[in-house]
């Protein structure tokens, strides 16, 4: 099922917190915002902020596995949405994708079944862990 991408972005209390944390430390460190750090500024603040225990199991949150298809190509990849410090911590069967990437910002807070760029389907959520009941993973 191919959902329209338009609707409204949903992410976790916990993972907002933390995103909060990331850019505040961006500041503190008298780093300049790049525009990945300004579009994650962005989304936060028209984000729908919710309880993660109330957080349907198709939305993609922080340190979900999820499996996204390439429509044009028909490649497939397993991904997982990481905060920067653990973009280098790389498995073999999954890629990291930080959340400061243009796609990890493109997937935080969508749902399974969305499509990006008419491109990326978001086929399949393989973890999340608020379905799990992992509350602060």
């Amino acid at each position: 099922m191919i959902r329209d991408s338009k609707d409204k972005i949903k992410i976790t209390e916990f993972d907002a917190f933390r995103i909060e944390k990331l850019l505040f430390a961006v500041r503190q460190n008298k780093k300049e915002f790049n525009p990945w750090h300004i579009r994650l500024q962005m989304l936060l603040e028209t984000a729908e902020i919710v309880s993660p225990e109330k957080i349907t199991p198709a939305y993609i949150t922080m340190n979900s596995r999820i499996l996204i298809s390439d429509k044009i190509s028909k490649e497939k990849m397993n991904a997982v949405l990481v905060f920067p410090c653990s973009h280098f911590e790389n498995d073999c069967e999954n890629i990291n994708i930080s959340v400061l990437s243009p796609l990890g910002l493109s997937v935080l807070g969508r749902q399974i079944g969305d499509v990006i760029e008419g491109r990326l389907e978001l086929e399949k959520m393989l973890y999340q862990p608020e379905a799990a009941g992992d509350y602060q993973l």
